[in-house]
């Protein structure tokens, strides 16, 4: 028997060919864009929704989610292959070979861009660029402006390599984009990406993003609760050691919300106190030790445990308990109305500090687990492995940071026990102490201090000016002193 290769491009393809992205693809979405091809995307829709306006507008779902592909309810669906985004992007044009018409939709929202008069956009443009520029494109709806920068010829190599299915490398460093440029998270030393409509920077992540109330989320991190899903939405990964010597993620979102996120496992003490510089965060986790629930329901959180929003969980039944519980973020807001949006917390983005020494990977360890971050130059971030094998998750690839931060804090022991009797540690993550930074392949010895539960957690350098992180998302291991 003969097994031959699926031909490129699939046929047939739908006239109007026009896609719809799920909420973990955001960075093809806007290379589709560029590009000129018509792709939907935002980054709160649910499964429905997105299935909904794929029948409705007929587009191609695509997505990296197969249990989404096997909801017979969707017309026509496609599941993307690659963990970084320009694999991505090659994989959907070798695949559907889509009409490519560069510089005609806003990378923003994806409506056609207009011509319009120099004059009509002057006010919004930078001195240099108005006296260097002529000829502008807006956005009618959101108002994006947008013009041929310095690098537009090397722009157009690139999407004449895509037409050829070679190598595509649709950068937002190396468009030339202007308005205020791209919402790509690379370096810090690049200028700060500006806020389209409706959005502020997050000050979890550098990056623009709706105000959004903040989830935090208790996610099971031994080996049979791995590959997570959703982990890849979370603006901040925290990292805490707990009984037997393991570790625990603490996710934190605000920016975006993938349909479903976990394994979800306990909270412990210390979560409270870590949190309580978020405001008043709902936090989502499968249950606690019953001396610590009364401590939890009078928090100043939302606790949203199964039994009080049994709607927001659901089972695996192909992953063994007690691996298999998940939640459906939306879900888990929707009971905690009154939860804080994202504020600061110390955190500040932007160019790197001076010094640092080159590192090519980082290795921290706990009593039973053991983290490796890997810097990628290509990816412009750190690969995270868990216990000697690489993290991924099952809907959005690879694990990735923009920035690593090992914070290391006294851990002791708490008043609590599991029910095999082992003592709960507790991480203290009011006081000070040091720490190291990662960002863009170099490391950082750094000073944090937080003065009390409601303050933030500042990161100095030895000298005491501000660590800036790269921008995008970050981890904090807390580790031992």
């Amino acid at each position: 028997m003969e097994v031959r290769p699926v031909p490129r491009p699939q046929e047939p393809r739908p006239e109007p060919l026009r896609f719809v992205l799920d909420v973990h693809l955001g960075a093809l979405a806007r290379q589709l864009r560029l590009v000129g091809v018509d792709t939907a995307y935002r980054n709160d829709m649910g499964d429905d929704a997105l299935i909904e306006q794929a029948n409705r507008e007929r587009r191609v779902l695509l997505t990296q989610d197969r249990g989404l592909l096997r909801r017979r309810a969707l017309w026509r669906g496609a599941y993307v292959r690659g963990a970084q985004r320009d694999a991505q992007l090659t994989d959907v044009l070798e695949r559907f070979e889509p009409r490519l018409a560069p510089w005609t939709r806003c990378m923003a929202c994806n409506a056609p861009l207009s011509s319009v008069a120099k004059a009509e956009v002057a006010h919004l443009l930078r001195p240099g660029t108005r006296r260097t520029y002529d000829t502008f494109m807006r956005c009618p709806d959101c108002g994006r402006v947008y013009w041929h920068g310095a690098h537009s010829g090397r722009l157009e190599r690139i999407v004449t390599a895509a037409r050829r299915i070679s190598v595509v490398a649709v950068v937002c460093a190396v468009l030339g984009f202007g308005l205020a440029g791209c919402t790509d998270s690379g370096s810090g030393d690049e200028p700060a990406p500006t806020p389209s409509q409706g959005q502020t920077v997050s000050p979890f992540t550098g990056l623009p993003a709706r105000p959004g109330p903040v989830l935090a989320v208790k996610v099971d991190n031994v080996g049979p609760a791995r590959p997570h899903t959703g982990l890849g939405a979370a603006d901040i990964v925290y990292v805490e050691q707990v009984e037997g010597g393991q570790t625990r993620i603490l996710a934190v979102l605000s920016s975006r919300l993938p349909p479903k996120l976990g394994p979800v496992r306990s909270a412990r003490e210390s979560d409270v106190e870590l949190l309580r510089q978020f405001g008043r965060p709902a936090l989502a986790y499968s249950g606690a030790q019953s001396r610590l629930r009364p401590f939890l329901m009078n928090a100043p959180l939302y606790a949203v445990p199964p039994g009080k929003a049994p709607d927001a969980y659901v089972r695996d039944s192909e992953r063994p308990a007690p691996h298999n519980l998940y939640i459906r973020p939306a879900r888990i807001l929707a009971d905690a109305p009154g939860a804080s949006k994202a504020s600061d917390i110390g955190f500040r983005f932007g160019a790197a500090p001076p010094g640092g020494r080159q590192v090519a990977e980082q290795t921290v360890r706990y009593p039973a687990a053991r983290y490796a971050f890997t810097w990628s130059p290509q990816d412009k971030r750190w690969l995270v492995s868990m216990d000697g094998d690489p993290a991924r998750t099952t809907d959005g690839g690879r694990d990735t940071a923009a920035t690593v931060v090992v914070q290391r804090v006294t851990i002791r022991d708490s008043a609590l026990q599991d029910k095999l009797g082992s003592v709960s540690p507790y991480s203290e993550t009011v006081g000070s102490g040091t720490a190291l930074v990662l960002r863009d392949g170099r490391a950082y010895d750094a000073r944090w201090s937080r003065a009390d539960p409601e303050s933030g957690t500042r990161f100095t350098t030895p000298s005491g000016e501000p660590v800036r992180f790269a921008r995008g998302t970050v981890w904090v291991l807390l580790t031992g002193r």
